[in-house]
Formats: C-alpha cells, sequence, structure tokens
C-alpha cells in the first residue's frame, strides 16, 4: 500500500479543521432570508507573526499542498513561491515540520529538495538547524552537500530574503534559481566544526560553500568585540589561515585571503591580527599569487601593517614581477600617514628606483605613488620630462592642488608645449583651465 506523503497529510488535516471552523460560524445580520451573504467574521491578529506579501502584481500560491510543491519547483521564479512558503513555516510548526520532511525526502525532485533546503535555511529554528545538520552528516553529492552548508550559513533576519534586486556582497545565486544571503554569526563551535570540516572537501564547490557558510562568523568577531573570545569565531580564523596554504584554487585561496583582510582591517590591535597580517603579505608575495594580491589590496591598505610589514613591502617594490611591485606601491601608498620620518624616506627611495625602470608602466605607478608622499613634489616635477607620455600624464595630475609657483609654471609648459595631445589635457585640467 502506497505510503501517504507527511506533507500531504499534515496539509489535509489542516484544510478539514479549517472546514469545520468555517461550517461552524454564524451568518451574518438577515442571514440567508435576506439573500445578503454572510459577513465575514473579524480575525485575531494580535499574535500573528509578520508574514512577507507576495510581491505586486503576482498570484498568490496555490492553497492546495500539491500545487504549492509543483509552483515551486517548477517556477523559472522560484522567489515568490519560496517566500509564501516561509511564511507559512513560519506561521505553523506542522507545516514547518511538513517541509523539513520533504526536504529529506530522497524521492523527491532534486531542485525542490535544494529549494526547500535553502527555505528552511532561512529560518531561525532549532528544529529546522537540526534537520539541516542531520542532512549535511549524511553526506551525498558534492552540489547537495554545498546547498546544505549555505543553507546553514544564510541570515536569518530578513523579512523577504528571496527578493528581487539583491546584488549585496554575501548574495549568491544558486543553482536552484534562488538569490540566497549567506551571511551570519554562527555562536556554536560544533556547528563551526562541522562546517569546516568540509573546507578541506575534494570538490571546490563544497570547499567554496563553506567559506561563504562562515565569513560572516569570522567578520562578526571583528565588529562585535565583545565576542572576540569565542571559540567558534577563533576557529574560524584558523582555519581560514590554514587554507592560505592549503587550498590548491587561487581564486578560492583568495577568497580566504579576502575574508582575512576584512576581517583585520576590522579589528582592533592584537598578535592574532598581526599574525594574520604577516600571513597575508607572504602569500600576497608568493609568485602565483596574481589574485591574492588583487583581493587583499584594499583590506592591507586600511589596516595598520607596522613597520616590519612595510619594510618587507619596501623591499618587494624594489624587486620582483610587474604585478608585484605595483601590488606594494598601492598597498604602501595607504600607509604613508602612519609612516615614521625614516619609513618616508626609505619609500621615497624606493619610489625613485621604480622612476628609472626601463618599463613605463612601473614608472607610471612609481609617480602616482610618488605624489602621495609628502615633500615629494620636486621628483614630481623632474619627471615631467619622461620620454612616455603616460609618466607624463601621471605626473601633470598628481600635482593636482599645488600651490608652488615652480609647479605650476611647469604644468604650464606641459599644457602649452607638450607634443602629445593627451598630456597637454591633462596639465590643462590639473591648471583648472
Amino acid at each position: 500500500m502506497r505510503k501517504t506523503d507527511p506533507f500531504v497529510a499534515v496539509l489535509i488535516v489542516i484544510s478539514a479543521i479549517g472546514f469545520i471552523v468555517i461550517l461552524s460560524l454564524p451568518r451574518g445580520d438577515g442571514g440567508g432570508a435576506s439573500g445578503s451573504p454572510p459577513r465575514e467574521p473579524e480575525r485575531d491578529t494580535s499574535s500573528s507573526p509578520t508574514r512577507p506579501r507576495p510581491p505586486t502584481g503576482r498570484l498568490a500560491l496555490p492553497t492546495d499542498p500539491a500545487s504549492a510543491l509543483r509552483e515551486l519547483q517548477q517556477a523559472d521564479d522560484p522567489a515568490p513561491a519560496a517566500t509564501e512558503l516561509r511564511a507559512r513555516g513560519l506561521a505553523s510548526k506542522d507545516f514547518l515540520r511538513a517541509l523539513i520532511a520533504k526536504m529529506d525526502d530522497t524521492a523527491a525532485d532534486r531542485v525542490l529538495r535544494d529549494r526547500l533546503a535553502l527555505i528552511l535555511g532561512s529560518i531561525a529554528d532549532p528544529e529546522v538547524e537540526q534537520a539541516l545538520r542531520l542532512a549535511l552528516a549524511r553526506g551525498g553529492k558534492p552540489d547537495r552537500i554545498a546547498t546544505l552548508l549555505l543553507a546553514l550559513g544564510m541570515g536569518k533576519t530578513l523579512e523577504d530574503p528571496f527578493g528581487e534586486d539583491r546584488d549585496a556582497p554575501y548574495v549568491i545565486s544558486h543553482a536552484s534559481g534562488l538569490k540566497v544571503f549567506v551571511f551570519q554569526a554562527i555562536a556554536d563551535d560544533l556547528l563551526v566544526d562541522e562546517i569546516g570540516g568540509h573546507l578541506s572537501h575534494e570538490s571546490d564547490a563544497v570547499r567554496r560553500a563553506a567559506h561563504r557558510a562562515l565569513q560572516g562568523t569570522l567578520l562578526f568577531e571583528a565588529d562585535r568585540r565583545e565576542l572576540a573570545d569565542e571559540p567558534a569565531m577563533r576557529g574560524v580564523r584558523t582555519q581560514f589561515l590554514e587554507r592560505l596554504r592549503g587550498e590548491p584554487v587561487e581564486g578560492l585561496r583568495a577568497a580566504f585571503a579576502q575574508s582575512l583582510a576584512e576581517w583585520a582591517s576590522r579589528s582592533g590591535h592584537s598578535k592574532e591580527k598581526q599574525e594574520t597580517l604577516g600571513r597575508l603579505v607572504e602569500s600576497a608575495l608568493e609568485g602565483e599569487a596574481t589574485t591574492v594580491r588583487l583581493r587583499t589590496a584594499a583590506g592591507l591598505s586600511n589596516s595598520d601593517l607596522g613597520e616590519p610589514l612595510r619594510r618587507r613591502l619596501n623591499e618587494a617594490v624594489r624587486q620582483g614581477s610587474f604585478d608585484t611591485r605595483t601590488w606594494a606601491m598601492g598597498v604602501l601608498s595607504a600607509q604613508v600617514p602612519r609612516m615614521s620620518a625614516p619609513e618616508l624616506d626609505a619609500y621615497r627611495g624606493a619610489l625613485l628606483d621604480g622612476l628609472k625602470d626601463p618599463e613605463a608602466k612601473v614608472r607610471e605607478h612609481a609617480m602616482r605613488s610618488m605624489a602621495r608622499v609628502p615633500g615629494s613634489e620636486p621628483l614630481v616635477v623632474q619627471a615631467m620630462s619622461d620620454e612616455a607620455w603616460n609618466v607624463r600624464v601621471a605626473a601633470a595630475q598628481a600635482l593636482k592642488g599645488t600651490a608652488s609657483r615652480e609647479s605650476r609654471q611647469a604644468l604650464e609648459r606641459l599644457r602649452d608645449h607638450d607634443s602629445d595631445e593627451r598630456v597637454r589635457k591633462a596639465a590643462a585640467e590639473t591648471l583648472g583651465r
């Protein structure tokens, strides 16, 4: 005998109770004798949870359970159906348990199960979390594991987590068709370990999902100082640092590096922060780390690196590949306000070497960095005679806001006599006419 689907069984009971209640309601004044329809009784909404409404212009989800699941499964845009099912789950514990049962049903359609997992992941409920953790422990194909990891890391406080026009840094376009906001602080160290255990999974997709599920916990530590000693949050930083060495995919290694750099830029001074910054700088200076350099530049620039790390970067300005040297220039230029007088002299000397480099692009980057070093205006004026037009443009732009007579005269000469139109235009714009 075929077993009744638990989702359908629950909804049949709810429908039957509703039907009985409707039959027992009193009719309005005049009843059927007057020919007027019965008046709908007023609803007590004082304790009802707030439920997101379907977007304007869309039909509400069908009340029939089979139709509801078909709508979720077959819709090209499953967001309205997902929002409605989430609201029903928030309003009814039995309905929520039915969603969990369907999500666990291995005979159900894969896309439907993934969409249900993400719907459940947006709900803050102990039973839901336990169900997702148990499903994760059972394992499965990489795509399924990745979906469960993302569900566990989803934000739980959005009123409409599947709404349109979401384009935040932590929004992921899932293969199931839903856009999900994956950013949550997880204070349960056991759950962090369960997710973190997948950071070394053989599947790139699983490792990426585990990173995304945990990055909110890492950044939450930096934002909430009173929770900095939570073991779960310390554990994420340690796990991400380990992936800087062990992650074989450069793009994913860069994702771990970017999260750590952002954490460092938000955190106060500590031994852990300096250790993290040191590891990030060394990772970025490795030969095959172009993406790591690109994605750590902002976080490192906004952090106080300290004199030893700035000295290490100053060495990189003088030697290495074009990519490494120009990256180091960019990071150090942002550190100028924090440099002592001897550090400024050393950095200026490294940039002077860059201005003598045979490669014009190196000279251009050195010029743009030199513009941020106090007292370097005479050196910028000298670079206006460089043979490369792009270096002369950079020199002209570097003097924006200057008040010295010598600099303005040099700019006027470029504006009136330079052989390259682009240089003349840059000089004119800097002069303001």
